[in-house]
């Protein structure tokens, strides 16, 4: 049988499965493919720095992850030399407009998005909504984004710009943790490491 087991110590134990053999991947497509992104999005972002220190734009070039890059955009204007349109395959998409952003490495940064009046009262009416990342500043409204690699949606109602920094520590991770009987989840610190 591989179903879990209780030792003589009510402690639970779980069988190994037998090893499964699967068909290979071409890995050669894949190499290809995330080397073809690779250049795509670092020589947008060369063409975005070299035309701001050319003087050609205000676009300034800030931080890149494996599909998107970000910029500081006074005006929200878009880089004029890249190809940006919504579902052109090979083209960039403009997703959004941040009026505030920190970025703290790879995979770890958090921005304030404008968004419409209509996406906002759609999160405020969702009950599943976070709703301590949504308000009205101004006249825009505003979904501060959080992407942090690893860090559960339990823990974004903690963060803030200000506390926001390597090291910090914040509540609503759930951790397995085996027990006499069985598995409990544990609620425990989720915290951002270098």
């Amino acid at each position: 049988s591989k179903e879990p087991y209780l030792d003589d110590n009510s402690k639970i134990h779980f069988r190994k499965s037998d090893p499964v053999e699967k068909e290979g991947v071409y890995i050669a497509m894949a190499c290809f493919i995330t080397a073809w992104s690779r250049f795509k999005t670092i020589s947008a972002a060369q063409r975005i720095t070299d035309d701001y220190i050319a003087g050609k734009s205000k676009i300034q070039f800030v931080y890149a992850d494996t599909d998107s890059l970000h910029c500081v955009s006074p005006d929200f204007s878009l880089p004029e030399s890249l190809d940006i349109h919504p579902t052109k395959l090979g083209a960039w998409d403009h997703e959004a407009n941040a009026v505030k952003a920190k970025f703290l490495r790879q995979k770890c940064y958090m921005e304030n998005h404008i968004i419409t009046e209509k996406e906002y009262l759609k999160a405020m009416e969702d009950p599943n909504t976070e709703k301590s990342l949504y308000f009205k500043e101004g006249e825009n409204y505003i979904h501060t984004k959080i992407t942090v690699a690893g860090m559960p949606e339990g823990c974004y109602k903690y963060v803030t710009f200000d506390n926001f920094k390597i090291g910090a520590s914040y509540p609503g991770k759930l951790a397995h943790r085996t027990v006499v009987g069985g598995v409990v989840l544990e609620d425990i610190d989720f915290t951002i490491k270098k």
